[in-house]
C-alpha cells in the first residue's frame, strides 16, 4: 500500500519542526548574547558588533520561523490527500491563525484568546500524531502505531498540567513542582513527536523500497 502524498507531507512536517527547533535555539543564543554582554536592563550598552550579531540572528530566526510554518502547512495539506485525519490538523492551524490575528488586533482579548491558541497547537500536534498512527495501522507497523499513541498521551497530559498552574498560583511549592513536571512532560512530548515524525517518514518511505528511490521518482 503506497501513500506518496503522506510521505511527502510527513517529510515536510519533520523538516519544519527541525527548522523551528533550530530557530528556538537561536532565540536562546540571542538572549544569552544580549544579557551576558550588557547585563539585565542594559541592552543599550551593547557594542556595534554585539548589536549587529543580535540583529542578524534575530532576522535569521524570523525567516526560519516563517519558512518552517509555510513548510508545515504545505506538509499537512500534502498528507491529508492520503490520510483524512491530517485535515483536522489543518483546521487546528487555520483556526490558530485566525485567533492569533484577533489577539494582535485586539489587545484586550489576549488573555481569553491565548489559551485557545495553545489549544489549537495541541489540536494540530495531536492530529498529526493520529494521522501517522492511522497510516501505521494501514501499513501494519505496530512499532510506529504504539509510539504515536504514546506521544499523543504525553502531549495531552503535558497540556493538562499547564492548566493546573492556573489553579495553584497562590501556592509556591506546588507551583514549582507542577512547573518542573510540566517542563519535563513538554520536553518528553516534543522529543516523542519528533521521533514519531522520523519513524513515520521512514515507514512511509519503505512503500517505495528506499527513501532515495522515492525522492528520485
Amino acid at each position: 500500500m503506497r501513500f506518496p502524498n503522506a510521505y511527502k507531507g510527513v517529510k515536510k512536517i519533520y523538516q519544519a519542526e527541525l527548522m523551528m527547533l533550530f530557530a528556538t535555539v537561536l532565540s536562546l543564543i540571542i538572549i544569552f548574547v544580549g544579557y551576558s554582554s550588557a547585563g539585565y536592563g542594559a541592552l543599550l550598552a551593547l557594542t556595534n558588533t554585539q548589536a549587529g550579531t543580535i540583529v542578524a540572528l534575530t532576522m535569521v530566526m524570523g525567516i526560519l520561523y516563517i519558512a518552517a510554518f509555510i513548510i508545515l502547512l504545505v506538509g499537512i495539506i500534502n498528507a491529508k490527500n492520503d490520510e483524512i485525519t491530517f485535515k483536522k490538523a489543518l483546521y487546528g492551524i487555520l483556526i490558530g491563525i485566525v485567533l492569533s490575528t484577533i489577539a494582535v488586533l485586539f489587545n484586550k482579548v489576549q488573555a481569553v484568546v491565548s489559551p485557545l491558541i495553545d489549544l489549537c497547537k495541541l489540536f494540530t500536534t495531536y492530529y498529526i500524531l493520529r494521522g501517522i498512527c492511522s497510516l501505521a495501522v494501514k501499513m501494519e507497523d505496530n512499532e510506529v502505531k504504539a509510539l504515536a499513541e504514546k506521544a499523543c498521551m504525553i502531549v495531552c497530559i503535558a497540556h493538562a498540567v499547564s492548566y493546573l498552574l492556573e489553579l495553584f498560583k497562590g501556592n509556591t511549592i506546588i507551583l514549582v513542582v507542577i512547573s518542573i513536571i510540566g517542563g519535563i512532560l513538554d520536553i518528553a512530548g516534543y522529543c516523542y513527536f519528533l521521533k514519531v515524525l522520523f519513524k513515520g517518514r521512514a515507514m512511509l518511505s519503505r512503500c517505495f523500497g528506499t527513501e532515495n528511490n522515492m525522492e528520485s521518482a
